[in-house]
């Protein structure tokens, strides 16, 4: 098991990197002012970063101004890269964003050249994996631009990826051998950002109107064209925004909420999309009320090193499944989860460990 600490853990990609090292049954160390840490004075770093063999920085900041974007990443940075020299760490991965060079207009694309810069020059062995926009950039983007109904939104060509995805690649890497700059990476279709900002809002029955400009919204002409899509031989995922926003309405939003809580060992928010009444069957026991299945499946996380997703499937309008590996300390055990979801919370869940319980139907009406 290896200790690596996360910078920036509880926003968007932290959090998500977080649940990768749990899920690969690795030790995360979540770094954060939230957790007391605080990387532009540097205060708890030291602390944080004992034992750690590896560093994944995601650390970010809405700054557009350009001087106080440069200001936060490097100072950020080289806090962070001084701390590491001191504790020993031997491999600092860093996030970014790709053709940032190509944008010399943009503050906050500058602040991350500078960071780059500054970790190719630091002391510690490094990697730079950059990725394309996330799936929720639509989002953001609409949040900007958005009043009496009607949001504006720049017609920028995209090719998003799933912040899923790139946890997976970041921590892939953290535990490997440092590669300096890394192939980029990015999702598996181009995208209209016009578009996936109409295709957001229909997907949550949200009728405000999209209009495509370049006036209005923080985005300039400069990004324009191919500048946003990956360069290169780029290292593609295979989550597309179809799936992504498929992911986050309906059944599947809460079994992968589920999926997420569990494996983080957050169970205030596990607790949250269980029914009062939700009930369990499982090889490991039983239980009638929603505290009694949350009790039952914290037993359960510290019994598991990890927990790998192999395909999940939507059976209906209320019905999930999928199919995972739970590993412990003898050979994975191939699992089959079944979630019946009432009024938006999940109101029974079954496990099996041999599935044609659960596929033959039995164990629905149970």
């Amino acid at each position: 098991m290896a200790r690596v600490a996360v910078i920036g853990a509880s926003g968007q990609v932290g959090e998500a990197v977080v649940a990768a090292l749990h899920a690969k049954g690795h030790e995360a160390v979540e770094v954060s002012r939230a957790r007391g840490v605080d990387v532009m004075s540097g205060e708890g770093l030291d602390d944080a970063l004992a034992g750690a063999v590896a560093v994944i920085d995601v650390l970010n900041t809405n700054e557009t101004d350009a001087d106080a974007a440069v200001a936060f990443f490097t100072g950020t940075s080289k806090n962070l890269l001084a701390a590491e020299e001191r504790a020993g760490v031997r491999h600092h991965v860093l996030l970014s964003i790709v053709n940032i060079e190509a944008v010399p207009d943009n503050g906050h694309y500058l602040g991350k050249v500078a960071q780059e810069k500054q970790v190719q020059s630091g002391p510690i062995p490094w990697t730079i994996q950059r990725a394309t926009q996330f799936h929720t950039f639509a989002a953001t983007a609409v949040s900007w631009a958005t009043a009496d109904g009607v949001a504006t939104v720049a017609p920028l060509l995209v090719q998003p990826v799933d912040v899923a995805d790139v946890a997976e690649v970041l921590v892939e890497l953290a535990l490997g051998d440092p590669q300096g700059r890394t192939a980029d990476l990015a999702g598996p279709d181009t995208q209209d950002l016009v578009d996936m900002a109409r295709r957001t809002f229909a997907a949550h029955g949200d009728s405000t109107q999209v209009h495509a400009s370049w006036r209005d919204n923080p985005f300039g002409t400069s990004m324009a064209g191919e500048v946003l899509l990956p360069s290169g031989a780029a290292r593609i995922t295979s989550t597309t925004f179809e799936e992504w926003l498929a992911s986050r309405t309906g059944p599947r939003a809460l079994a992968n909420t589920y999926y997420a809580a569990w494996t983080a060992h957050d169970f205030d928010r596990l607790r949250r999309v269980l029914a009062d009444d939700a009930t369990f069957r499982g090889p490991l026991g039983t239980a009638d009320s929603g505290d009694e299945c949350l009790q039952g499946l914290e037993g359960m996380s510290r019994m598991m090193t990890g927990i790998q997703i192999v395909r999940m499937l939507v059976d209906g309008p209320d019905v999930i499944t999928w199919y995972d590996l739970l590993t412990r300390d003898a050979p994975p055990t191939p699992t089959v989860n079944w979630m019946h979801v009432e009024d938006g919370r999940i109101a029974k869940i079954r496990v099996a460990f041999d599935p044609r319980p659960i596929l033959g139907g039995t164990s629905s009406d149970s």
